[in-house]
């Protein structure tokens, strides 16, 4: 991907995402979860991962996004637990995947560029992070999110750019 490839704004980043996320939302559940046992195990989750029983939570999510795919409470709290335990390859796949299933979100394009970031992949990083800032822009006054990802950006330019 080319820095001029960046969308020109928040409407380009959903109409691209469109056909992926009508194919996450269409995928056949394998639910046998009443919603409010779903619920349950969702806060069970949470409660874990706020004790750092982060590998436990982790088996409350990952029965949960097998079981409802196209949840972003589930998926992001997949994505997060597995943050948390430093696995960013799975992370980064659980994050594209919530990037597409909820592309109003910017803070997940935000999390896969810091995840990129944790893989040592910059350039990758630094690419998606001016999509942030570019998605964010349309707003009227500066997000934690844009902030955040200003801020990244500004980081890599300063510790990678090549030497002359």
């Amino acid at each position: 991907m080319q820095a001029n490839d960046v969308p020109s704004g928040r409407e380009g980043v959903i109409a691209q995402t469109a056909p992926w996320r009508a194919r996450l939302q269409a995928l056949v559940t394998r639910s046998r979860l009443a919603p409010e046992n779903a619920n349950f195990l969702y806060v069970a989750g949470q409660a874990l991962a706020a004790q750092g029983r982060h590998v436990d939570a982790l088996n409350c999510f990952t029965f949960l996004v097998a079981s409802c795919p196209a949840d972003a409470r589930y998926l992001a709290s997949f994505a997060d637990t597995h943050l948390a335990l430093a696995h960013f390859e799975e992370a980064l796949c659980a994050y594209r995947a919530l990037d597409v299933l909820d592309p109003y979100q910017p803070a997940h394009t935000l999390a896969i560029a810091q995840c990129l970031l944790n893989l040592q992949r910059h350039e990758d990083a630094a690419y998606l992070l001016d999509v942030v800032v570019a998605f964010c822009a349309e707003d009227a006054q500066l997000s934690p999110v844009q902030q955040r990802a200003i801020g990244l950006r500004d980081l890599i330019r300063r510790t990678h750019e090549p030497c002359h």
